[in-house]
Protein backbone atom coordinates (compact mmCIF):
# COMPACT_ATOMS: atom_id res chain seq x y z
CA UNK A 1 0.00 0.00 0.00
CA UNK A 2 0.99 3.57 -0.84
CA UNK A 3 1.57 6.06 2.20
CA UNK A 4 -0.32 9.12 1.87
CA UNK A 5 1.28 12.63 1.36
CA UNK A 6 0.62 14.61 4.14
CA UNK A 7 1.07 17.77 2.92
CA UNK A 8 -1.52 17.20 0.15
CA UNK A 9 -4.01 16.07 3.14
CA UNK A 10 -2.82 19.41 4.79
CA UNK A 11 -3.56 21.57 1.35
CA UNK A 12 -7.01 20.06 1.02
CA UNK A 13 -7.85 20.50 4.77
CA UNK A 14 -6.59 24.42 4.12
CA UNK A 15 -8.74 24.87 0.52
CA UNK A 16 -11.41 23.63 2.56
CA UNK A 17 -12.20 25.34 5.66
CA UNK A 18 -10.75 28.89 3.75
CA UNK A 19 -14.05 27.54 1.40
CA UNK A 20 -16.45 27.12 4.61
CA UNK A 21 -15.51 30.67 5.84
CA UNK A 22 -16.04 32.41 2.77
CA UNK A 23 -19.32 30.90 2.62
CA UNK A 24 -19.80 31.76 6.25
CA UNK A 25 -18.73 35.52 5.43
CA UNK A 26 -20.38 35.75 1.99
CA UNK A 27 -23.79 34.65 4.36
CA UNK A 28 -23.20 37.79 6.81
CA UNK A 29 -22.45 40.14 3.76
CA UNK A 30 -25.56 39.13 2.37
CA UNK A 31 -28.06 39.24 5.75
CA UNK A 32 -26.16 42.25 6.48
CA UNK A 33 -26.98 44.36 2.92
CA UNK A 34 -30.65 42.70 3.23
CA UNK A 35 -31.02 44.27 6.56
CA UNK A 36 -29.43 47.65 4.99
CA UNK A 37 -32.16 47.60 2.03
CA UNK A 38 -35.13 46.79 4.48
CA UNK A 39 -34.19 49.21 7.12
CA UNK A 40 -33.57 52.17 4.19
CA UNK A 41 -36.97 51.52 2.91
CA UNK A 42 -38.70 51.97 6.29
CA UNK A 43 -37.09 55.04 7.01
CA UNK A 44 -38.25 56.42 3.59
CA UNK A 45 -41.63 54.99 3.94
CA UNK A 46 -41.74 56.70 7.76
CA UNK A 47 -40.73 60.21 6.64
CA UNK A 48 -42.75 60.17 3.49
CA UNK A 49 -45.79 59.31 5.66
CA UNK A 50 -45.09 62.27 8.80
CA UNK A 51 -44.93 64.74 5.97
CA UNK A 52 -48.45 63.79 4.24
CA UNK A 53 -49.53 63.60 8.00
CA UNK A 54 -48.02 66.82 9.00
CA UNK A 55 -49.13 68.59 5.40
CA UNK A 56 -52.75 67.20 5.80
CA UNK A 57 -52.63 68.66 10.13
CA UNK A 58 -51.45 72.14 9.00
CA UNK A 59 -53.92 72.47 6.12
CA UNK A 60 -56.79 72.01 8.04
CA UNK A 61 -55.55 74.55 10.69
CA UNK A 62 -55.28 77.05 7.59
CA UNK A 63 -57.71 79.04 5.99
CA UNK A 64 -58.39 77.69 2.45
CA UNK A 65 -61.67 79.18 1.35
CA UNK A 66 -59.20 80.85 -1.40
CA UNK A 67 -58.41 77.69 -3.02
CA UNK A 68 -60.95 76.35 -5.87
CA UNK A 69 -61.87 72.71 -5.43
CA UNK A 70 -59.03 70.36 -6.58
CA UNK A 71 -56.70 73.25 -7.41
CA UNK A 72 -52.97 72.34 -6.87
CA UNK A 73 -51.06 74.48 -4.38
CA UNK A 74 -47.90 74.19 -2.03
CA UNK A 75 -47.28 75.60 1.80
CA UNK A 76 -44.61 77.44 2.33
CA UNK A 77 -43.70 78.29 5.79
CA UNK A 78 -42.23 81.26 6.34
CA UNK A 79 -39.69 81.29 9.11
CA UNK A 80 -39.74 85.27 10.14
CA UNK A 81 -43.27 85.55 11.00
CA UNK A 82 -43.95 81.87 11.56
CA UNK A 83 -46.98 80.89 9.81
CA UNK A 84 -47.81 78.89 7.06
CA UNK A 85 -48.74 80.54 3.88
CA UNK A 86 -50.27 78.40 0.86
CA UNK A 87 -49.04 79.36 -2.62
CA UNK A 88 -51.03 78.67 -6.16
CA UNK A 89 -51.01 79.16 -9.17
CA UNK A 90 -47.06 79.37 -10.53
CA UNK A 91 -46.07 80.21 -7.30
CA UNK A 92 -46.30 76.01 -7.15
CA UNK A 93 -43.75 75.45 -8.61
CA UNK A 94 -41.17 77.19 -6.57
CA UNK A 95 -42.59 76.49 -3.32
CA UNK A 96 -43.31 72.63 -3.72
CA UNK A 97 -39.84 71.35 -2.93
CA UNK A 98 -39.01 70.40 1.03
CA UNK A 99 -36.69 68.53 3.30
CA UNK A 100 -37.48 66.08 5.40
CA UNK A 101 -38.89 68.61 8.13
CA UNK A 102 -41.01 70.19 5.15
CA UNK A 103 -38.83 73.20 5.18
CA UNK A 104 -38.91 74.83 2.00
CA UNK A 105 -35.91 74.50 -0.02
CA UNK A 106 -34.90 77.29 -2.32
CA UNK A 107 -31.77 76.10 -4.11
CA UNK A 108 -32.40 72.38 -4.92
CA UNK A 109 -28.82 72.08 -6.95
CA UNK A 110 -26.80 72.70 -3.86
CA UNK A 111 -29.21 71.11 -1.19
CA UNK A 112 -27.19 67.95 -0.15
CA UNK A 113 -30.17 66.12 1.87
CA UNK A 114 -32.80 64.05 0.32
CA UNK A 115 -35.39 66.79 -1.51
CA UNK A 116 -39.08 65.92 -1.54
CA UNK A 117 -41.61 67.20 -3.73
CA UNK A 118 -45.18 68.48 -1.82
CA UNK A 119 -48.15 68.94 -4.35
CA UNK A 120 -51.67 69.02 -1.92
CA UNK A 121 -55.28 69.82 -3.21
CA UNK A 122 -58.83 70.28 -1.28
CA UNK A 123 -61.61 68.42 -1.89
CA UNK A 124 -64.52 70.77 0.01
CA UNK A 125 -66.95 68.88 -1.66
CA UNK A 126 -67.24 65.99 0.85
CA UNK A 127 -70.61 63.99 0.77
CA UNK A 128 -70.66 62.62 4.52
CA UNK A 129 -73.26 64.20 7.09
CA UNK A 130 -69.97 66.40 9.08
CA UNK A 131 -69.15 67.84 5.51
CA UNK A 132 -65.38 68.43 6.10
CA UNK A 133 -62.83 69.41 3.41
CA UNK A 134 -60.45 66.00 2.15
CA UNK A 135 -56.99 66.69 1.73
CA UNK A 136 -55.30 64.69 -0.70
CA UNK A 137 -51.75 65.20 -1.55
CA UNK A 138 -48.84 63.89 -3.54
CA UNK A 139 -44.94 63.93 -1.38
CA UNK A 140 -42.11 61.82 -3.11
CA UNK A 141 -38.47 61.93 -2.79
CA UNK A 142 -36.97 63.00 -5.67
CA UNK A 143 -33.97 60.75 -7.03
CA UNK A 144 -30.92 62.76 -8.36
CA UNK A 145 -28.87 61.35 -10.80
Amino acid sequence: MKPFNHRGETLVGIIVWVTIIAIVIGSIAKILSIQYVIEDDYVRNQTLTALQNNATNIVKKLDTSSISENEVFAMYKDSVNRKYLVMTGSNVEIYKYVDRQGTWVSNTGSFNDTIYTQLLTVDKNDSSLLRKQIIKGEIRELIRK
